[in-house]
């Protein structure tokens, strides 16, 4: 038998083991996009797991992402939600089904019990007439006490879930609002930024540039490259085209998602050999399109990077 379990528990360690590794993918990232080029990751408020696109170039929702999944977390959402089929449900028992029976049968246990404890045992017809009448008379009125009880320990019951239900389940509103045609320009500023610091290997202008989880994606990144004295260079960069896919607010944040187009020199240098070329060109451009989920405070906040998404 337990050579059975071992044998068991080591296919299941070589199968994850072999999951893990392909999930990992390459070491260095390449392609100017630091570790995005095998996910769509950062947060795009209530709207990180909701795919979008805009001029038939569309993007998938995020795959990783420090936001909580609200379909995952409110069992309501996803029983409601056609996409995913419920699951069955286990048989309740009778007295589940029927908690008032439940309820009438351990009213009459109870004053049967009591009865039999704290009743009048006199001898003769006369006693046990007055002890007939009582017990009814108590029965009666333990049966009213303990209905009340049971109905006010679940109506308090069922308001503290509801409250407890829409504290945690409240859905986020979101809002449309329009752009200035001055924002793009931001964002073309913006991305040529952020491919420069993760050029120059440069974390602490990166960290001025993106949300702390963005951050700490490109963080991830730069420390595999910078283990292995390799880097990825992005440069020569132009932004060829841009779309607003969409733009909402939610509370004090505002964020804006882009398809962003653009051409430049990207490739992989060897920083220990004289920095070789192993990948890439730095002859030839390259065209790269993206949506990138941009965030600020408030209108007079400046935008920094939330998101990044490829398209599919």
């Amino acid at each position: 038998m337990l050579k059975k379990i071992s044998i068991v528990v080591f296919i299941f360690c070589l199968a994850t083991e072999s999951a893990f590794a392909r999930a990992g993918g390459r070491s260095s990232f390449g392609s100017g996009r630091s570790s995005t080029s095998h996910f769509n990751q950062g947060s795009r408020g209530s709207r990180t797991f909701e795919g979008g696109g805009a001029n038939g170039k569309n993007y998938a929702p995020m795959q990783k992402s420090t936001t909580p999944d609200s379909a995952k977390s409110n069992p309501n959402q996803a029983q409601n939600n056609p996409q995913n089929p419920q699951q069955p449900q286990p048989q309740q028992s009778f007295f589940q089904r029927n908690p008032m029976l439940s309820t009438i049968g351990a009213v009459v246990a109870g004053s049967w019990i009591g009865n039999m404890l704290f009743g009048n045992h006199g001898a003769g017809v006369n006693g046990a007439a007055e002890s007939g009448s009582g017990f009814f008379g108590n029965f009666l009125t333990m049966a009213l006490l303990a209905f009340a009880a049971v109905m006010l320990f679940r109506f308090l019951s069922r308001r503290k879930n509801m409250t407890n239900q829409q504290n945690t389940y409240a859905p986020t509103k979101s809002v449309e609002i329009p752009l200035a045609d001055s924002e793009m320009q931001k964002f073309a500023e913006l991305l040529i930024a952020v491919q420069s610091a993760w050029s120059q290997q440069d974390l602490e202008k990166l960290k001025t540039l993106t949300t702390l989880e963005m951050s700490k994606y490109f963080s991830d990144a730069l420390a595999q490259n910078i283990s292995q004295n390799i880097a990825n260079i992005v440069e020569n960069i132009e932004v060829t085209g841009m779309e607003i896919s969409e733009s909402w607010q939610e509370n004090e944040m505002q964020y804006a998602t882009a398809i962003l187009e653009w051409s430049a020199l990207d490739y992989m240098i060897n920083k220990s050999n004289t920095d070789e070329i192993i990948e890439g060109s730095n002859q030839n451009l390259v065209i790269t399109s993206e949506a990138w989920t941009f965030a600020r405070y408030s209108n007079n906040g400046k935008w920094i990077l939330s998101a990044i998404a490829q398209i599919e």
